[in-house]
């Protein structure tokens, strides 16, 4: 596929100037494509720009598959990764995702709680003059 685009893409093939830039650029992310050893950009910019009339061979026909199936799973991997990680935002995203809600709505709902808790925990700590009757209090609570 690489050989194939790269006889299409050439720039110098081309004597219009604006034509001559536009293949450039083409010409240079098809070498980036097959330096980083991107399948997908080079199945992209083939299916864009390649030959229609030409198909695939057996053999490259099963090296894409694959890939795209090796894609498959890394992408699979990366996902369990990232909804199983310890950060504010995955922390949010299970909080409130099951919801169909939209996230605004919920996210005020639980500013409120916290208001709410944080008042209660001021008339709390107001009562308090000292430790042993904070502690009083707390087991008071239990």
């Amino acid at each position: 596929m690489y050989k194939r685009l790269a006889k299409q893409l050439h720039p110098d093939k081309e004597r219009d100037l604006q034509l001559q830039q536009t293949k450039r650029v083409l010409m240079q992310q098809l070498a980036d494509a097959k330096k980083n050893r991107d399948l997908l950009t080079l199945l992209q910019l083939y299916q864009q720009h390649g030959d229609s009339k030409v198909s695939l061979d057996l053999a490259t026909s099963n090296a894409i598959a694959l890939w795209l199936q090796q894609q498959g799973v890394q992408f699979s991997q990366s996902y369990q990764q990232t909804i199983a990680a310890d950060t504010p935002k995955m922390w949010a995203w299970r909080r409130f995702q099951p919801d169909l809600q939209p996230l605004a709505p919920q996210l005020e709902q639980q500013l409120q709680a916290l208001q709410q808790s944080q008042a209660q925990l001021k008339q709390f700590l107001a009562q308090v003059n000292h430790p042993a009757q904070l502690r009083a209090l707390l087991q008071q609570r239990k």
